[in-house]
C-alpha cells in the first residue's frame, strides 16, 4: 500500500607563514607541538564541541506542532526503545497527521539524554523515510520535526547515515524555506555534518551551503538562528586541510562584522571562525587583514570573557606570524597594547597564548622590535611569567628574553645597543629549529 512518506520524489526540494624570520633556515622543519599526550586530549574535546545535539528549542518548534490531543500523539509524548515498531509503522501511515505525530517521537527518541538510542533507530531504516519528508514543502511542521531528527543522529559518531541518505541538497535548498525554524533546524544539521570531518565538510560546502548560510547571516530570523548559523560557519572554515580560500572568501567579512554582534555567542563563534581561516600561509592571513579583522578582534581582548578573547587573541597571534606587513597591520589595531594586560590574565592557557604572540612580534622588523622594547611593564611581565615557571612555554624564551636585553635592571633604555643589534641576536637565538610558528588548531575549552 503507497504510504504518505513513500508517495514524496526523493529528489524533490528545492604570514608570518610557516617560515622563520629572516636569517633563519628557511629548510628547518616546524618545531613540533610541545605536550602532544595534553594536546591530543585538547583535541577530543574541541571535536566534541564541532557537534550539537537539540535537546531543545527556544524557538517556535511548538508552533509547528498540532494542538489535536488524539490517540496518536499521546502514544508518542515520552517514547522509549520500546515504542520503535510502533513509531515505524506510524511514520510510514498514509495519513500525515499521523506521520507527523511520528516523526515527533522518533525527535523525542532521539533526544533523550546522555546517550540516545541511536544505534537501535538506525537499524530500522527510518533516516531513509525522514530524509524523504524533508522534501514535504507542504507541511513545514513535518519538515521541522525531520530535520530535528535528523540532526541529532549527525550529532553522533554516525553521520555517515545521514549523508549517505543524501540529505545534504535538500538541507542546503531548505535553508532558503519561506518558514525561518525550518531554516534554522537545517542549518544546524549542516553545522553538525560539517562538524564531523573536513570529508563531510567540504561535502556540504560543495553542495552550495555557504551562499544561503550568509544569506541568513545577513538577515537573522532571530538570536537563535543568528547563533546557530555563526556556529555552523564556524564548522564551514575549521579542519585540515583546510577549506579552499577561495571558497570561503566571502564568509570573511560577514564574520569580521559578526565580531560586533551583541550576542556573546555569536561574537565567540565568530572568531574562532576567523582563528581557522587566518591559520595557514599569508594568503589566508591576508584575507583576514583585508576584511579589517585586526581592528574588530583587538578591541576583543579587552571583555570579561575568556571565551571570547581566547579565539580573538588565537587569531591575533595567527595574523603575526604573516609577513612584517600584516604583523604590522595588527600592531596598527592595537593588539600588542590589548594584549599586555592578558600576561596577568587567571588562566595559564592566555597567558601562553599572549606570549606567543609577543615572541613573534619580537622576531619582527627593527621598529616592531622598537615598539615591544618601549613597554617595559609589559616586558617585565612576560619576564615575570618566564622567572615565575616558563610559563610561556619554553620556545618562546630566546625571542622574549633577548628583547628583554635591551633594557637595564632599573628599565631604562640602554641606547648602545640598536634594534638592528637585536635583530641579529635574534637571528642568532632562534636558528635552531626556532621557526616563527603558525598556531595549529587547539581546543577551545582553556
Amino acid at each position: 500500500m503507497a504510504t504518505f512518506a513513500s508517495g514524496v520524489n526523493e529528489n524533490a526540494g528545492g604570514g608570518r607563514r610557516a617560515d622563520f624570520k629572516k636569517g633563519c633556515s628557511l629548510d628547518a622543519a616546524r618545531r613540533r607541538r610541545e605536550d602532544t599526550t595534553i594536546q591530543l586530549r585538547k583535541n577530543k574535546r574541541e571535536e566534541g564541541m564541532a557537534k550539537r545535539r537539540a535537546f531543545s528549542r527556544d524557538v517556535g518548534g511548538a508552533a509547528l506542532a498540532p494542538k489535536a490531543a488524539d490517540p496518536a500523539n499521546a502514544a508518542v509524548e515520552r517514547p522509549t526503545v520500546g515504542d520503535i515498531p510502533a513509531l515505524l509503522e506510524r511514520i510510514q501511515s498514509s495519513d500525515p497527521q499521523t506521520v507527523l505525530a511520528a516523526t515527533r517521537g522518533w525527535r523525542k527518541l532521539l533526544s533523550v539524554e546522555p546517550h540516545p538510542p541511536v544505534d537501535e533507530v538506525l537499524a530500522t531504516g527510518v533516516v531513509a523515510i525522514l530524509a524523504r519528508l524533508l522534501s514535504h514543502h507542504a507541511m513545514p511542521g513535518l519538515q521541522f520535526e525531520a530535520a530535528w531528527a535528523l540532526t541529532n543522529v549527525a550529532s553522533t559518531d554516525k553521520t555517515r547515515a545521514v549523508v549517505d541518505a543524501g540529505v545534504v541538497p535538500t538541507l542546503v535548498a531548505l535553508m532558503s524555506s519561506a518558514n525561518a525554524d525550518v531554516r534554522e533546524q537545517c542549518i544546524w544539521c549542516l553545522g553538525n555534518i560539517a562538524g564531523d570531518s573536513a570529508e563531510y565538510r567540504d561535502v556540504v560546502l560543495a553542495a552550495g551551503a555557504l551562499e544561503p548560510l550568509l544569506a541568513n547571516l545577513g538577515q537573522p530570523a532571530s538570536t537563535s538562528l543568528l547563533r546557530n548559523a555563526t556556529w555552523s560557519l564556524s564548522n564551514l572554515c575549521r579542519g585540515k586541510p583546510h577549506p579552499s580560500l577561495e571558497r570561503m572568501a566571502p564568509a570573511v567579512p560577514a564574520l569580521v562584522h559578526l565580531c560586533a554582534s551583541a550576542d556573546a555567542d555569536t561574537v565567540m563563534d565568530a572568531c574562532w571562525a576567523l582563528s581557522y581561516l587566518s591559520d595557514g600561509d599569508e594568503a589566508r592571513i591576508q584575507a583576514v587583514v583585508d576584511a579589517g579583522a585586526c581592528r574588530a578582534l583587538a578591541p576583543l581582548l579587552a571583555r570579561p570573557d575568556h571565551k571570547i578573547v581566547t579565539p580573538a587573541l588565537r587569531t591575533l597571534g595567527n595574523v603575526v606570524t604573516g609577513d612584517d606587513a600584516q604583523t604590522q597591520a595588527a600592531l596598527d589595531a592595537g593588539a600588542l597594547a590589548a594584549a599586555a594586560p592578558l600576561l596577568a590574565h587567571a588562566k595559564k592557557a592566555i597567558r601562553k597564548e599572549t606570549c606567543w604572540l609577543v615572541s613573534n612580534v619580537a622576531a619582527g622588523t627593527p621598529a616592531q622590535i622598537d615598539l615591544l622594547a618601549a613597554d617595559a611593564e609589559l616586558l617585565r611581565r612576560v619576564v615575570a611569567q618566564l622567572d615565575g615557571g616558563d610559563q610561556c612555554g619554553n620556545h618562546n624564551v630566546p625571542r622574549i628574553r633577548s628583547t628583554w636585553s635591551i633594557w637595564d635592571g632599573s628599565g631604562e633604555r640602554d641606547h648602545s645597543q640598536t634594534s638592528g643589534d637585536l635583530r641579529s641576536r635574534e637571528a642568532h637565538s632562534v636558528s635552531r629549529n626556532e621557526p616563527k610558528r603558525p598556531r595549529f588548531e587547539r581546543a577551545r575549552a582553556l
